[in-house]
């Protein structure tokens, strides 16, 4: 008997984790990756994030996949706090791909980020909002597909009970190891238990140990010169 995603790529047991529908990026935990459809973060999909306090736990659990990405701009739409450049990587690659967009309202940052998937253009957006509708959640999806591209939007903790349309939703809680995550939605089985991520004490990880240097704000680069 033909297994379901042998007969369409959408279908999976719901009793077993599915394989991804699509291409996917390694998100640097070993022990995440193995819950995970296709071993890493979807690519050309929405994902979810889902945070109490915005800021710090979802670059801790993205850099390392943000940093495989070798080409295309790394986009970060409305980020809660001004982003520390200095301190997110010594890769001067790394550094000269980061473009910060600041819009105040969320009509403002939904445009933006709608622009920056159809111009397909960059590696990853990164989103940080709060209410949005179904059908706005739907539009990035959609867009998404579009791209090959890692499409993440950052939300409250107070979302996770609501519905929507993204491909995967996970929840990231602090620790004192580091934090521990819980798959929300997933293709497949549902996971009950937290899933916990040892991180090593530099909040920007070991291998940033020689870069020594207080971070300084640096300026930010103008994200029309990637939508002309």
């Amino acid at each position: 008997m033909n297994s379901p995603e042998q007969i369409h790529p959408a279908l999976w047991r719901a009793s077993q984790l599915g394989n991804a529908h699509g291409r996917t990026l390694d998100s640097g935990f070993r022990m995440l990756n193995r819950e995970l459809p296709g071993q890493g973060w979807p690519l050309g999909q929405l994902m979810e994030l889902l945070v109490d306090e915005p800021g710090t736990l979802e670059c801790r659990l993205l850099l390392p996949a943000l940093r495989q990405l070798a080409q295309g701009a790394l986009m970060l739409v409305a980020p809660p706090y001004v982003p520390q450049i200095s301190g997110l990587s010594h890769d001067d690659n790394f550094r000269q791909r980061l473009v910060w967009v600041n819009p105040a309202l969320l009509k403002d940052r939904l445009w933006a980020t709608e622009q920056i998937l159809r111009h397909r253009s960059s590696a990853a957006v990164l989103l940080w909002a709060d209410q949005l509708r179904n059908d706005q959640l739907r539009r990035l999806h959609l867009l998404a597909q579009q791209t090959e591209s890692l499409l993440c939007l950052i939300r409250p903790m107070s979302v996770a009970q609501t519905p929507s349309p993204a491909a995967l939703r996970i929840a990231a809680l602090p620790a004192s190891y580091g934090m521990q995550v819980r798959i929300l939605k997933r293709r497949g089985k549902a996971m009950d238990e937290h899933l916990p991520l040892y991180l090593p004490a530099h909040p920007y990880l070991s291998d940033l140990q020689h870069d020594r240097q207080p971070a300084v704000v640096q300026p930010a680069q103008r994200a029309s010169r990637l939508l002309q």
